[in-house]
């Protein structure tokens, strides 16, 4: 799931030896790129509290029952899963599974555990603890993420450091989705005593230790140190989340030394704050996508016809230019830019003509009217809905806009009878494989309705089922490339563009960096 390269994990086909080559690694003394060497002249330096202004709280530590980038970028510093992506985003490395072998029939993947990890609470992470919790995060009534894990039948414990995936057929990301954050370690023994209780103060085998939670306002980590990756890390003591839901607050704290680290830097400021000598503005690869969705199941939508004029009419290098001052570019499909995402797949032209043909021969060519919902907490939303107004009305189309309080507007879209039009929204891949969001965003059979656009294609489902079975990458990537191109001339959203990631830190942090899957590893980051 990435831009390009060759022997890249998700087709499943990639030797151990060759695995450990690639990722610079070694069996018995692993050597990660990334870690920096404490023997340099700049090397990295211990102490200090490191604190983030974030968007808003954590809602749960239970690795597997959330799905918002608060909670799973948080739990992230405090859990290990068995692989985990690159830094690049490229491809994958050993996590809590040092090396693994898969049968040739793809069928059976077989885990060899690190037999030095311990968790926080000091008992030794087994073979057990990983067969409960991945199994729970597949099979648990309430797991959000079964779509993912469909493919596992179940996870059997060989010996104390080695447990054995079993699937009910070959799934190419099954590595991939092994870096999920639902596929998170923690104690089985320490669960079945407390039950969700834990989840008040989790117990992982991470760079971070849980130390407490004021909900609503921040959750506080201490360095853990015994940490099993690199003995020398975390570099800082202490970690602080902090809830600081406006944006421009966050960066004023950053300013004033109150923030290190400021999230989603308004792309006005970032571009103001760029030759800064006191800050520093992070734009980092990130695998996200912005877009509109339409409920294909409301008249007039229901028109392809209809849908395909919506995109001619928006002009997708004004919103870039204009409201993210130059940080993004048009798309014109659901997937990031990352492997399975089509090159060739353009933009829909800003061609307004085209629009009101569009809807002249689907038969409004008086005009519709339409409601678009609106996330209240959003401002780039509520500034790219009132540019798209403005747009629409060139061609005929009211547009109304309804601002509303993001819990409010999560109930209307994502529930039965499922009353609304249309409502921009974004992604984010947590793992480094297509299969993913094509599944949660594209596909209409998966549990999330293509997310809530209620678009079944089944053509799309089926290849969709049939690239997760393809060990053949080549053969995988042309499947994902015409799912591609279906869903774009199908146009179930808006499609409107992708962005980096922007962070504005003080000057003293260092070694920070934003991944492509949008966490942040903070065990690397050291104030100067």
């Amino acid at each position: 799931m990435s831009e390009t390269r060759a022997p890249l994990i998700p087709d499943g086909g990639l030797s151990r030896r060759d695995f450990l080559r690639l990722t610079g690694a070694t069996v018995g003394g692993l050597a990660l790129a990334g870690i920096p060497d404490l023997s340099d002249a700049a090397s990295p330096k211990r102490g200090g509290t490191l604190r983030l202004g974030n968007t808003a709280d954590v809602v749960s530590f239970e690795p597997y029952a959330v799905s918002d980038n608060v909670s799973i970028w948080t739990m992230l510093l405090i859990y290990d899963q068995l692989t985990r992506p690159t830094t690049d985003g490229l491809s994958l490395q050993p996590g809590l599974a040092k090396s693994w072998d898969i049968s040739k029939d793809g069928k059976t993947y077989t885990f060899h555990l690190r037999t030095d990890v311990k968790f926080h609470d000091g008992t030794p992470l087994t073979a057990a603890d990983v067969k409960f919790c991945v199994e729970r995060a597949a099979f648990a009534k309430n797991t959000q993420w079964a779509f993912i894990l469909a493919a596992l039948k179940s996870m059997e414990v060989v010996d104390k450091h080695t447990v054995r995936a079993h699937l009910k057929q070959p799934h190419a990301p099954f590595l991939s989705d092994m870096a999920l954050f639902a596929t998170s370690i923690y104690p089985a023994a320490l669960f079945h005593k407390e039950g969700t209780k834990l989840w008040a103060h989790p117990v992982g085998t991470g760079p971070f230790k849980f130390q407490s939670w004021k909900r609503g306002s921040q959750v506080n980590l201490v360095r853990n140190p015994h940490f099993w990756r690199n003995p020398n890390q975390p570099y800082v003591n202490a970690f602080q989340n902090l809830v600081v839901p406006d944006a421009n607050t966050r960066v004023l704290q950053v300013q004033s030394g109150e923030l290190d680290i400021a999230l989603f830097v308004p792309p006005a400021q970032a571009k103001t704050l760029q030759h800064s000598s006191s800050v520093t503005v992070h734009v980092d690869n990130f695998m996200d996508s912005h877009f509109v969705t339409l409920n294909v199941t409301k008249k007039p939508l229901n028109d392809v016809r209809v849908r395909q004029a919506l995109n001619y009419a928006i002009d997708k290098d004004a919103i870039v230019s204009k409201i993210l001052f130059g940080f993004g570019t048009p798309s014109g499909q659901a997937l990031p830019k990352m492997w399975g995402a089509d090159p060739n797949v353009k933009p829909y032209p800003y061609n307004p003509a085209k629009a009101k043909s569009l809807l002249k021969a689907a038969g409004h060519s008086s005009g519709l009217k339409l409601t678009c919902l609106v996330d209240a907490s959003i401002a780039t939303d509520q500034q790219v809905a009132t540019l798209m107004q403005e747009q629409l009305r060139a061609i005929g189309v009211n547009m109304q806009i309804k601002i509303i309080e993001e819990g409010t507007l999560l109930k209307i879209i994502e529930n039965k009878p499922f009353n609304y039009e249309m409502s921009p929204g974004y992604m984010t891949s947590d793992i480094i494989d297509p299969d993913e969001l094509i599944s949660f965003a594209v596909a209409g059979d998966a549990g999330t309705y293509a997310i809530w656009t209620l678009y079944n294609n089944a053509k799309v489902n089926n290849l969709s089922k049939q690239a997760a079975s393809e060990a053949n990458k080549s053969k995988r990537l042309k499947m994902y490339y015409e799912i591609d191109t279906i869903h774009h001339d199908d146009a179930p959203m808006i499609f409107l563009y992708r962005t980096p990631s922007l962070t504005l830190t003080t000057s003293k942090v260092q070694g920070f960096k934003v991944l492509p899957t949008g966490n942040y590893r903070l065990e690397e980051v050291w104030l100067s």
